[in-house]
This record gives C-alpha cells, structure tokens and sequence, in this order.
C-alpha cells in the first residue's frame, strides 16, 4: 500500500506529457489485481461506526434513510469501486491476452476473493443495515431488492470471468494437442512412414 500523500504532493507530469505519478508512489504489481478480505473488513468497520453514529444523532423517523444511503455506500464503495473494478480488468485483460500461468493464478486468487467480499458486503447488508431499517418496511423491502440485484450482477461477472478463463484454458489444451498431433504427423512423412 502506497503512503498518504498530502494535497501538496500533487501529481507531476512527465515531459512527454505521458501520465501522472505521485512522489514516493510504488509501482503496481500483479498482487494487487486481487482485492483484500483484511482491507474490505477495514471498510465495513469504518461502516459500522457510521451506523452507529447515525444511530445515535439521528431521530428514529431519518434512521431507515441513513441505513439505505449507507447500504448505497457499501456497494458503491466495496463493491462497484473494488471488487467489479478488479473483476472488470482481469475480464478486459484475459480477452486481451493469452492466458498465462501469472494470469492464471490471478484469476484463481481473484475469484474467491470477490466471493468473499461479495458475502462480507451481503452479511453486512442482511445483520447490520437491515436491522437498521427495521422500522420501515418499505424501506427494508427497497434495500433487500438492490442489495439482491446488486448480488446477481456481480455473481454473473464472476461466472463470466470463470467462463471466459475455463473457454482458453481448453483453446490451449485444443491447440498443443493440434500441436502434438501435427508434429507425428511430420515425423512420419520424414521418415517416409504412413
């Protein structure tokens, strides 16, 4: 994880104009294509003292509100912006590019690890958010059917991913064996066999 730069670190801009880097900024490497369990539990701590504090400067009339505009936080923030983010670059990236062993093993890192925080971010929803919200059922109905829908989106991103991996790993396995058989093939022709 990169250190805090302060506002006045701001980004410098190479010569070529290319893009922007902060002093003191590491470089990206292919372990953090794979979100954190430790870091999304972080995050649903900060959530919860935001329930709690809601809880306590709030009337009981704006409480259910609080608890559908944090459940909008929770998938915004643990969700589009983490967990899709990591999901929709290794996707882009494996229609990209061949599958390799270092692409391989992200993708099998990466999956559980979006399944994780995908549950993570449903418990949380489900016995944290909702309890919140139990004086409005309107309300907790409104926030059971986003968190739902948010929940199959993400677990169809997360088959098409998997699908999409499982498509070139037998494409490869497809084309070596094509591979094998043409070179047997030859052999026999050099030695003048049938």
């Amino acid at each position: 994880m990169a250190e805090y730069q302060p506002a006045s670190a701001a980004p410098q801009r190479t010569s070529t104009g290319g893009t922007a880097s902060y002093p003191g900024s590491m470089d990206a490497t292919e372990a953090d294509a794979v979100p954190s369990l430790d870091d999304a539990r972080l995050f649903v701590g900060w959530l919860s003292e935001s329930v709690a504090r809601a809880a306590q400067l709030s009337s009981k009339i704006e409480i259910p509100q609080y608890a559908k505009d944090l459940l909008l936080v929770l998938i915004e923030s643990l969700g589009s912006l983490y967990i899709e983010v990591a999901l929709d670059h290794t996707t882009d990236r494996l229609a990209q590019e061949k599958i390799s062993d270092t692409l391989s093993d992200t993708i099998d890192r990466l999956l559980p690890a979006c399944t994780d925080i995908l549950q993570l971010i449903s418990n949380t929803a489900n016995k944290l958010l909702m309890e919140l919200a139990a004086d409005s059922s309107a309300t907790r109905k409104e926030m059971s059917q986003v968190l739902m829908d948010y929940v199959a989106a993400v677990e169809r991103k997360i088959k098409t991913l998997e699908t999409a991996k499982a498509a070139q790993q037998a494409a490869l396995a497809s084309a070596s064996l094509h591979a094998g058989g043409g070179s047997k093939r030859r052999w026999k022709n050099l030695r003048g066999g049938n």
